[in-house]
């Protein structure tokens, strides 16, 4: 059963039950006050009618100052009894003295109802007189059944508007009822759109309560549904092109080690510079292989090991890598200009050397002969910023927002010719979201390129 349907149902029971049991209240509440006054009224014109009898018996007696004999008392009281019948009322007495003599007090007034064989219902009040020693019970009747009548005529009378009513109130319940919880047929058509893939489905919300209020949620889990499979989807074409390059990057090196082996194999007089230069350029793309795997792997590792932190200063740790690098960069005829002061922070010391050694050694393959590169660290406002920057062709603008994707290379040929292969910021980005840092790059063709590292003095997630 659908929820309009449980709605419905319960809400026009209810409704009609309630109408029936006010109704059915209203109705005895006024039968009794009825009833009861029409009793009371049967009891007054009983006492009434005693009274006139015994006046009347007591000015008798008055006038003749004698006894009246039992037949004269008989006479008053028959007189009374049929003068004080009416349409409404029937007085009738009794003197059997079997019966009545020695009648107590609290027995004397009687009232009960009764039905007789034609169906007429009355209520009998009767109480007793005593004449000249005699006792009399007079009886007052009333035919109550029109009460009756009235009271059963009703309750018909309401069974049958309660059942129009109810009709009414069905039509008009079935229309507000499917007019309140249309939205949630709505939702419930978006929620299978959405379900069978349609994720840019939204809901139309208007005004406020609950039902606009699950509309908007729903539209906020259809957003975030999306928004998760096109990240899942990024992260598939990501993985797609990150195998496929270094597919690629892998067979290049290896193509080269294969076929100047082979040629060293097959070539009977080969010269002993030939076999140099040739096992020079095996040793190169051995080199370029196990750089390769080896950034291949800590790519791999840094997402999935947790780091072994402590507190360094950072100053020592640039320095270390600066020195490093000394013989790389006499031996291209750049500069280096350092500037750092000592800052303690935790860092994993071999993945932040690994950082900064990585976007230096990038400042020096794309640095021409005789340039700078400047290495400054400050602190400050709680967070320890690095530049790394240098003069060398720089990064056309439109490939600079993907420099930090795996084998991503803005000029592959100038990359594969000075031995990177396009790994070295992307592992770099990863090792400063290890850290909780960020990694910017900015750069402007002929003129160099600045990457600045960034990182908070305090332990984040991360770094605990």
């Amino acid at each position: 059963m659908r929820l309009w349907q449980k709605v419905f149902l319960v809400t026009l029971v209810t409704v009609i039950l309630g109408i029936n049991a006010v109704s059915y209240v209203l109705i005895t509440k006024g039968f009794e006050i009825a009833f009861q006054s029409t009793k009371e009224g049967v009891v007054l014109y009983t006492a009434n009618v005693i009274t006139r009898i015994d006046s009347a018996y007591q000015k008798r007696m008055k006038a003749e100052a004698l006894a009246l004999p039992e037949e004269e008392v008989l006479k008053i009281v028959n007189e009374y009894c049929k003068k004080f019948t009416n349409n409404e009322f029937i007085v009738d007495f009794s003197n059997d003295g079997v019966v009545y003599n020695g009648v107590d007090e609290e027995n004397k007034n009687v009232i009960r109802m009764y039905e007789e064989s034609n169906g007429n219902r009355y209520i009998k009040s009767s109480d007793v007189i005593y004449l000249d020693g005699e006792v009399y019970r007079i009886a007052v009747k009333k035919n109550v059944t029109e009460v009756f009548t009235r009271f059963y005529d009703n309750i018909n009378y309401v069974q049958r508007a309660s059942t129009i009513i109810g009709l009414a109130i069905a039509f008009s319940l079935l229309f507000i009822i499917k007019l309140i919880l249309r939205p949630l047929q709505q939702i419930n058509d978006a929620t299978k759109e959405i379900s069978a893939g349609n994720y840019d489905r939204r809901i139309n919300v208007t005004g406020g309560g609950e039902i606009n209020e699950l509309s908007e949620n729903m539209n906020i889990m259809a957003t975030e549904i999306e928004k998760n499979l096109k990240h899942i989807e990024e992260l598939a074409e990501n993985r797609r092109v990150f195998i496929a390059n270094m597919t690629h990057e892998l067979k290049t090196p290896l193509t080269s080690i294969l076929g100047f082996a082979n040629i060293m194999k097959i070539k009977d007089n080969i010269t002993a510079s030939e076999r140099r230069k040739y096992a020079s350029i095996i040793e190169n793309e051995a080199k370029r292989l196990k750089e390769l795997s080896s950034k291949l792997m800590e790519l791999i590792l840094i997402d999935n090991t947790t780091l072994e932190t402590k507190p360094l200063d950072f100053y020592e740790v640039l320095y270390t890598v600066a020195e490093s690098m000394n013989i790389t960069l006499k031996a291209k005829e750049l500069s280096l200009v350092f500037s750092a002061q000592s800052v303690i922070m935790e860092m994993d010391e071999e993945l932040m050397k690994s950082l900064v050694y990585n976007v230096l050694d990038n400042a020096i393959k794309a640095s021409p002969p005789n340039s700078t590169i400047r290495l400054c660290e400050v602190c400050e406002g709680g967070y320890v910023t690095i530049t790394i920057s240098d003069e060398g062709m720089g990064i056309p603008k439109d490939k600079l927002l993907r420099v930090s994707e795996p084998f991503y290379m803005a000029d592959k040929a100038r990359s594969r010719k000075a031995g990177g292969a396009g790994i070295g910021l992307a592992l770099c980005k990863a090792v400063c979201e290890a850290h909780d840092g960020t990694m910017t790059i900015e750069s402007k063709e002929n003129i160099g390129t600045c990457v600045t590292l960034r990182f908070p003095l305090e332990k984040g997630e991360n770094g605990q």
